[in-house]
């Protein structure tokens, strides 16, 4: 069993989500867009997740494990005040 910190538990959520036709009510997705992450940056980050802890490709949304899932990335703020792409946290 693959031990699943906050970003994995939710890239796992976000992909067992995406096979319901009402997805976008659902708590990953809703995560999602309160972000305002677009999708493909989830989908970048699913494919360096699976990639790094060699997980097989359609093995992810099995892994979820029930828990809540939590917003995993907080938002950088560079100097100059626009916000960039997320960062992973715990």
């Amino acid at each position: 069993m693959t031990h699943l910190d906050k970003e994995l538990r939710f890239l796992a959520k976000w992909a067992q989500e995406e096979s319901e036709t009402q997805c976008w009510g659902l708590p990953a997705h809703q995560l999602q867009v309160q972000h305002a992450l677009p999708s493909i940056e989830i989908i970048k980050r699913i494919r360096a997740r699976l990639d790094a802890a060699r997980i097989p490709d359609g093995e992810l949304a099995g892994l979820y494990d029930g828990q809540a899932v939590e917003w995993p990335w907080v938002r950088v703020i560079p100097e100059g005040g626009r916000s960039s792409s997320s960062t992973a946290r715990g």
